[in-house]
């Protein structure tokens, strides 16, 4: 049986990204099931202009952590 050459990399290439999708899933997971939530406080927002003149607002969080440090 002959396979062609662009099908066995587009099988390889398919199967590399399903690895790395059910890695990034994992990884979310994991975050999600034994990170820890706190609560925050919006504090101020930080206006950054970029290189097309456009503004954007980031906000500027404050929030405790578990031992207490802010």
């Amino acid at each position: 049986m002959n396979v062609p050459f662009a099908f066995t990399i587009l099988t390889i290439s398919g199967l590399f990204l399903i690895g790395v999708l059910i890695f990034i899933l994992v990884r979310f997971r994991n975050q999600l099931k034994n990170g820890i939530r706190v609560s925050g406080t919006l504090v101020d927002y930080e206006a950054k202009a970029s290189s097309r003149g456009q503004t954007a607002y980031h906000p500027i969080v404050e929030f405790k952590t578990i031992l207490g440090e802010r």
